[in-house]
């Protein structure tokens, strides 16, 4: 048996935090002595302290977490929703860990005095395209895509014929939902089959067109902070005179093999014409 003190230490709580449990009814003492009014605690408390805890921690007040204890809720069900609140806080913390790559972007741009030098104009020559193209519904299902892109046509197809992983937008203007987008990889060589990466998608050759005058910028980082390269690409366009001629493209410069974005380098390429010019139409992914 422990006096409350050492049991605070045992149970690496305070010992006011043990006294307000025992206001409560959540944690009363194992015995108290009649004669100095002392408080003793055992040892096989620690499961059930460690059960307030754990429910505290997934956001139950007092009194519910005084109704499951009385309903003899098991370690199993705690367990679960442990993992439950596990996994929602993993999407919390990627979420604002986005938002900070974000912010930090902004705050990069702010302090550019003159990032349009970072604009290099080229032509770029038509290239053979093993790609799907396909309405993307959310987020969600473009990660999903990317991934099944990523792993499976490496497989099925020799990886020396695939060259950088290439992305095109055709959606006119920025949704985050329902995008018209081209996936897939520029090839070194040809090949002549079709690759099913699932039940809904497939990769077929086609060729990405030429472009005459192409505006690109190189953009370190996620996915997420493309803005800055396309917010690079208009300053440059409106300050000489140009304007978009067709959807853009993200070429894979530098993928990273581990989950961390911060060394993902992505080439952004984006079809210009002067001002006043005749609009060439569209460029469009044709079967060769």
């Amino acid at each position: 048996m422990f006096r409350i003190g050492e049991f605070s230490q045992v149970a690496h709580v305070s010992r006011r935090l043990l006294q307000f449990y025992d206001q409560q009814g959540l944690l009363t003492p194992a015995w108290t002595d009649p004669a100095s009014g002392y408080r003793y605690y055992s040892a096989q408390q620690l499961t059930r302290l460690n059960r307030i805890l754990a429910l505290k921690e997934l956001g139950f007040s007092l009194d519910e977490i005084a109704q499951m204890l009385r309903a003899a809720i098991t370690d199993a069900d705690i367990h679960v929703m442990l993992l439950a609140k596990r996994a929602g806080v993993e999407r919390t913390i990627q979420e604002e860990l986005l938002r900070f790559r974000r912010i930090e972007a902004r705050l990069q741009q702010n302090q550019l005095s003159d990032e349009t030098l970072d604009v290099v104009i080229r032509s770029v020559p038509a290239s053979p395209f093993l790609a799907v193209r396909t309405t993307i519904p959310s987020p969600a299902a473009m990660a999903e895509l990317l991934s099944l892109v990523q792993t499976v046509a490496p497989k099925r197809l020799d990886p020396r014929s695939l060259g950088p992983l290439v992305g095109v937008v055709y959606t006119e203007e920025f949704r985050l939902r329902h995008n018209d987008v081209a996936l897939g990889y520029l090839l070194t060589r040809p090949v002549d089959q079709t690759v099913p990466l699932s039940e809904q998608y497939a990769m077929r050759l086609v060729e990405l067109p030429a472009v005459a005058t192409m505006a690109t910028t190189v953009q370190v980082g996620g996915p997420d902070l493309i803005f800055a390269a396309l917010g690079r690409i208009g300053r440059w366009i409106e300050a000489n005179g140009y304007c978009l001629a067709g959807p853009y493209r993200e070429i894979g410069v530098q993928l990273p093999l581990g989950e961390s974005l911060d060394e993902l380098v992505i080439e952004v390429q984006m079809p210009i014409e002067l001002q006043g010019g005749a609009r060439l139409p569209t460029p469009e992914v044709l079967p060769l």
